[in-house]
């Protein structure tokens, strides 16, 4: 399974008023047969485009299943709560999909 078949559609990471954060993705493949759900990196980056914190979410910790349907696609809405020291350096973020 070559991951260039499954495509982020659309994401985001933003802050909600309570303080947490919602990483929100939408990952869709258009192949005629069933794939297996790729693994997320998430990567929250300073002003500088450097890597303050990556974290890993295999499927299930998603709630996704371990495979897409064909031609299917998901959307993923995911809570998160930074550290504190980390929370106000936070300008970006990069999302990559992967086969462990």
């Amino acid at each position: 399974m070559m991951l260039s078949e499954v495509a982020v559609v659309s994401s985001g990471f933003d802050q909600q008023p309570s303080g947490e954060f919602v990483l929100s993705l939408h990952v869709r493949h258009e192949l005629a047969h069933a794939v297996a759900t790729p693994s997320v990196e998430l990567t929250l980056a300073d002003d500088f485009d450097r890597p303050l914190v990556r974290k890993v979410f295999l499927p299930q910790q998603l709630g996704l299943p371990l495979a897409l349907a064909a031609g299917d696609g998901v959307r993923i809405e995911h809570r998160l709560v930074l550290d504190e020291d980390v929370q106000p350096h936070v300008s970006g973020f990069r999302i990559e999909l992967f086969y462990p």
